[in-house]
């Protein structure tokens, strides 16, 4: 695929649909927090169970099961061309017609048209060309409009017609209804050494995050979210969990309530702290395809699912498609992109790690595009954060790494339906919140063992926590929603977010109120 075409992909496969609610609808939606009264509970607004539908086109005698490069579904093997009818009621609730098409040795066109009551729709029209290996692909169609008719589907292929080009298949055709009620699914997209300021929704001069940018208008964005951790896999862990116990964390939480959970990572975690299976893939392309093989098998279920992407990590090597495409909106963009300080001091450096970030993006896009072929895009609670920033150009004089430049993360959750995007949320948040707050979403009690605070009154202006910490005994970070301290060693540091972001100034001596203040809450 050509750049331009690649790119453009990042911007057109995923359309969310978003809007303004009124507050009365907001406060609807989510009601006092929980915690706040012992008269409400979550259990007692949550909608009742209504268990998914699947509807499966019959297949004929000889079908068989086909694997491309490992994926495995039960297939009619047509020939091309060939024409195939299923006559069927669709439910009376809105479904979505699910198949994947594949092909080996020449390419071939597939098409699919719905008839009823005389009138022919057409829904699908898609050429598959031959690949190395050979991969199954996926589509999902939404058939709301048709709810409750009597119809027929026709599966159509044509190619060039000869003996050697039967290897042409249909995988698993069906009629798939999510489930009913609040039994929503969990997404934690989890993208390690992505910094918040490289989010262009978010003020960075290029347009390299075109899906995260979408979520952010359909949801909610945390402007301060700080980290957990510095360090990749403890911060992974404490995202997963909650706490710095697998025993009593998230993961264990919701696979005890029957979600059907597992991380996905191209990262070599080594033993890990999560109690959730972890599958190890290739790269990131591999993680999102695997990820999604997954969750069609399970798609019936609620889910928890993980994608760990660790691209924007060190060494910094960007797929050369995404650099060239970042370079040139760099030589061609507005000036304010060259005049953006951590450009600036290193473009090259910067403009790879950008590219590396729009790369994540570009694979968000099509995690997302995935779901919505499925129909559970509006049943899934979707979180997208980091595991901890990354410096890059930032010259320092302290070498504690204690910077906003590893510090804060981005921090968007969307929830369709439920989030009045777009929502700006200015209070201090910290990655740990995400756990509780997600218990709370779907109905379970909270432990006492999780050590983030729920974000519900976030979502109104409430601040939820007064101040975030982070480190080890000998260098820590204290900071509330305005003033930061870093205790490194002797020395101390004291910074205004509002009026120096840039930690350029230390005013210890000038605020030492403040300073003693945010000491107090030093951990041992």
């Amino acid at each position: 695929m050509k750049t331009s075409n690649l790119w453009l992909a990042a911007f057109v496969v995923v359309v969310i649909a978003g809007g303004w609610f009124l507050v009365d609808q907001w406060r609807t939606a989510f009601p006092a927090d929980p915690a706040s009264t012992e008269a409400t509970t979550t259990n007692s607004l949550r909608a009742p169970h209504q268990p998914a539908q699947v509807v499966r086109a019959p297949l004929p005698a000889d079908a068989g099961v086909v694997v491309l490069d490992g994926d495995s579904l039960m297939s009619w093997s047509v020939p091309a061309p060939s024409d195939i009818s299923w006559e069927v009621s669709l439910p009376d609730e809105p479904a979505t017609l699910q198949f994947a098409m594949g092909a080996a040795g020449k390419a071939a066109n597939f098409s699919v048209v719905l008839e009823t009551s005389g009138t022919t729709v057409p829904v699908m029209q898609h050429r598959v060309a031959p690949a190395k290996p050979a991969r199954w692909q996926h589509a999902g169609f939404s058939l709301a409009e048709h709810a409750g008719k009597d119809v027929t589907l026709r599966f159509r292929t044509d190619g060039p017609a000869s003996a050697g080009n039967a290897n042409v298949w249909w995988g698993n055709p069906r009629l798939f209804v999510p489930p009913g009620g609040d039994d929503f699914s969990v997404v934690m997209f989890i993208v390690g050494g992505m910094r918040a300021d490289f989010v262009s929704g978010s003020g960075f001069p290029l347009p390299i995050t075109p899906t995260l940018d979408e979520l952010i208008e359909s949801g909610a964005e945390f402007r301060n979210a700080v980290t957990a951790s510095l360090d990749e896999r403890e911060s992974l862990a404490m995202l997963v969990n909650g706490s710095s116990s697998s025993n009593a964390g998230l993961a264990s939480i919701l696979t005890g309530a029957n979600f059907r959970s597992a991380l996905f990572t191209s990262a070599d975690l080594g033993d890990t702290d999560m109690e959730l299976p972890v599958t190890r893939t290739r790269d990131s392309a591999d993680t999102i395809q695997r990820a999604l093989h997954w969750w069609r098998r399970h798609q019936a279920d609620r889910v928890f699912v993980v994608i760990h992407l660790d691209d924007p990590l060190p060494p910094h090597e960007a797929p050369p498609q995404f650099v060239s495409v970042v370079e040139k909106w760099y030589r061609e963009g507005p000036a304010r992109a060259q005049e953006h300080p951590v450009v600036r001091a290193n473009a090259d450096q910067a403009l790879t790690y950008a590219a590396e970030v729009a790369h994540c993006d570009y694979q968000l896009s099509r995690f997302i595009a995935g779901i919505r072929q499925m129909g559970l895009m509006s049943h899934c609670i979707f979180a997208v954060t980091s595991t901890h920033g990354t410096r890059l150009t930032e010259a320092r004089s302290q070498t504690h790494g204690l910077y906003q430049e590893n510090v804060a993360v981005p921090l968007v959750i969307y929830f369709e339906g439920r989030i009045p995007g777009p929502l700006q949320v200015h209070t201090l948040t910290q990655t740990l919140d995400l756990a509780p707050s997600i218990l709370q979403w779907v109905g379970l009690d909270v432990p006492a063992g999780l050590l983030g605070v729920r974000l519900i009154p976030a979502f109104r202006g409430i601040e939820t926590r007064g101040v975030a910490t982070l480190g080890n005994g000998s260098s820590q970070v204290i900071r509330d929603r305005r003033y930061k301290l870093i205790v490194s060693e002797n020395y101390e540091e004291l910074y205004d977010l509002v009026e120096d972001p840039g930690e350029k100034q230390n005013r210890r001596s000038q605020f030492p109120d403040v300073a003693d203040r945010l000491r107090s809450h030093r951990s041992p």
